[in-house]
């Protein structure tokens, strides 16, 4: 799941850059932040909810 989100936000990416909307670029930043992908799972278990960051 995390692979496909980061696919498909990068094939954007392009049309962002050329955007002069800030409201989009903005989101464009949020998007990229590593915890987006983070908290993606498909697993019911919880699991990266409690963990810090730099925590494996």
């Amino acid at each position: 799941m995390q692979r496909e989100a980061f696919n498909k936000l990068y094939s954007v990416a392009e049309r962002v850059h050329l955007c002069d909307d800030r409201r989009i670029k903005q989101d464009w930043d949020y998007l990229q932040a590593s915890n987006n992908f983070r908290f993606m799972t498909t697993k019911n278990n919880g699991l990266g909810l409690n963990r810090g960051i730099y925590e494996s």
